[in-house]
C-alpha cells in the first residue's frame, strides 16, 4: 500500500447525533450520580452494518470513555465518546480523512491519540479539532498497539514490523519527543501497558513473550517466556508483578525480577482475547470466545463474577479509573457497562 501525501485528511471533531449513537442497540451513557443506564435515542438512527467495538479507553476522572468501532461505518466515523453529562457523541472523519485503526482517549479527557491506516499517529484536541502529527511509519508498516501512561505524559507505540517507540506528547504547542526502543524487524507487539508509576513499560508479543522495559535506560529489564501462543493482553499490578493472557487459554502471574511464574489459570474461553486490571489492583477481568467475561478478585484469588454477553468474542475490557464500572466491547457491536462490584449490567431507563 503506497501512501499519498494528498490524502492526509483533516480530523474533524463533530457531534453527528445529539441524543444517540448510530448503533443497532441503545447507546450507552452514565448518569450524573454515577449509576449505570442506557440513554435512549430521541430519534431512530441508522444501524451500522458489520460493526464491532474494538477498543475502550477512559478519562482519568471516569466521566467519559472512548469506544472505537470497526466495520462498514461509512462517513459516520468509528469513534464515539460516551460522556456522563452530555451522553454519547460520534466523532467523525471528514471525507478526505483516513481510516482509523487504533485510538486512545488521553486520561485528561480532552485529547485523542489517533492512528490511521496510512501509518500516521495524530495528537488531537476533542473540542478544537487541533492536531499534530507525532509519528509517520514507513510504507507497508501498520500500527499494532498504543498505550498512554496514567499521567498522560508518555505514549507507547508499537508497529507491525516490531518497532517500538516512546513519545512524549506536545505541551503548550511545543513539539514532543520520540525515542525508538526497538527498530524493526522484530517480533510483533500485540499489547502495551505502563506501570502505575510510569517508569516501566510492559509488552506482550506475538511469540508469547512478555517483556518489561526500564524507561529511564531504554533497555529490557526482564523477559518471561511461558505462553505457548501469542500473548494478547498484559497489565502491571501495583506491587509490580505482571499479569498476562494469551491465546493458549491461560492467565499467568509473573514475579518481578525473576523468571518465575507464580500463578496460572486455565480460562476455558478457547483463548483469552483481552484482560484488564482495576487501578487499585484488586480486580481483574478477562474475556475470550465463550460469550462470557470473568471478574476475578486479586486479593482472595477467587472468581467474583461470571457474566454472560451476546458477543461471541470479547475485543476489549477496561475498568473505569474509579473502579466502579467495567466497560465491555464485543465483535457483535456489544458495548456494555457492568457494575464492577456486583457484576450487574446497566439497564435501560
Amino acid at each position: 500500500m503506497h501512501r499519498k501525501d494528498n490524502l492526509l485528511g483533516t480530523l474533524v471533531i463533530a457531534a453527528l447525533i445529539a441524543a444517540g449513537v448510530g448503533l443497532a442497540r441503545n447507546p450507552l451513557s452514565l448518569a450524573p450520580d454515577g449509576s449505570l443506564h442506557f440513554r435512549l435515542a430521541s430519534e431512530p438512527v441508522t444501524p451500522i452494518a458489520n460493526v464491532a467495538v474494538r477498543q475502550i479507553s477512559w478519562s482519568a476522572d471516569s466521566r467519559r470513555f472512548l469506544a472505537v468501532e470497526t466495520g462498514d461505518i461509512g462517513v459516520g466515523g468509528p469513534l464515539v465518546i460516551h460522556d456522563r453529562d452530555s451522553g454519547p457523541q460520534r466523532l467523525t472523519i471528514g471525507s478526505s480523512g483516513e481510516p482509523i485503526v487504533l485510538a486512545e482517549l488521553i486520561p485528561d479527557g480532552q485529547h485523542l491519540l489517533v492512528a490511521t491506516r496510512e501509518g500516521q499517529l495524530w495528537w488531537s484536541h476533542l473540542q478544537h479539532a487541533e492536531r499534530q502529527l507525532l509519528l509517520q511509519l514507513p510504507e507497508m508498516v501498520d500500527f499494532s498497539a498504543l498505550a498512554v501512561s496514567r499521567d498522560s505524559r508518555q505514549i507507547a507505540v508499537a508497529s507491525s514490523d516490531g518497532s517500538l517507540y516512546l513519545i512524549t506528547p506536545p505541551v503548550d504547542n511545543e513539539a514532543g519527543t520520540r525515542t525508538p526502543l526497538i527498530s524493526g524487524p522484530a517480533v510483533r507487539t500485540t499489547r502495551l501497558a505502563f506501570s502505575p508509576d510510569g517508569q516501566a513499560l510492559v509488552t506482550a508479543a506475538y511469540d508469547g513473550s512478555i517483556r518489561q522495559w526500564d524507561l529511564k535506560s531504554g533497555r529490557i529489564r526482564q523477559t518471561w517466556t511461558g505462553h505457548s501462543q501469542p500473548a494478547t493482553a498484559v497489565a502491571v499490578l501495583p506491587d509490580g508483578r505482571i499479569i498476562s493472557a494469551s491465546q493458549d487459554d491461560t492467565i499467568r502471574l509473573w514475579e518481578i525480577d525473576s523468571e518465575r511464574e507464580v500463578w496460572r489459570l486455565e480460562s476455558e474461553l478457547l483463548g483469552v482475547s483481552t484482560l484488564a486490571v482495576s487501578s487499585d489492583g484488586k480486580s481483574a477481568a478477562w474475556g475470550g470466545h465463550r460469550r462470557k467475561i470473568v471478574v476475578w478478585d486479586l486479593t482472595s484469588w477467587q472468581r467474583r463474577h461470571e457474566i454472560s454477553i451476546s458477543a461471541s468474542m470479547v475485543w476489549d475490557l477496561q475498568f473505569s479509573p474509579d473502579g466502579h464500572s467495567l466497560a465491555v466491547a464485543g465483535n457483535d457491536g456489544t458495548l456494555e457497562l457492568i457494575d464492577a462490584h456486583t457484576g450487574a449490567k446497566a439497564t435501560e431507563s
